[in-house]
């Protein structure tokens, strides 16, 4: 038999509702110059003439990315990922996240 019994008790629940993805993705440009950059021009009013010049990745690449997507709510998003691409010509990394509001 208990004479008497005290008890105490906290909880907290929550729940975070993430999606996983991933990419693996090949592409190949069919314009692309074998051997040659490439230069982009742009005239501003505001800053006048700039020129930019890239690299030319080549016909061929291959992307791998791993993303993870948080459901904070249904209307309420965050998101972050990586992404490597091994190109003909150079590699590329990539890092992003992102935050989708809806009302």
């Amino acid at each position: 038999m208990i004479a008497s019994r005290r008890g105490q008790h906290f909880q907290t629940t929550g729940s975070a509702n993430w999606l996983l993805d991933g990419v693996i993705r090949h592409h190949h440009d069919f314009f692309a110059a074998q051997n040659d950059e490439h230069k982009i021009t742009v005239r501003s009013t505001l800053f006048g003439s700039v020129t930019q010049i890239g690299l030319n990745r080549g016909p061929n690449g291959l992307s791998i990315g791993l993303g993870a997507t948080w459901h904070l709510n249904e209307h309420n998003t965050f998101g972050v990922g990586h992404a490597h691409t091994w190109n003909t010509n150079g590699l590329k990394n990539a890092v992003a996240a992102n935050i989708v509001v809806m009302w």
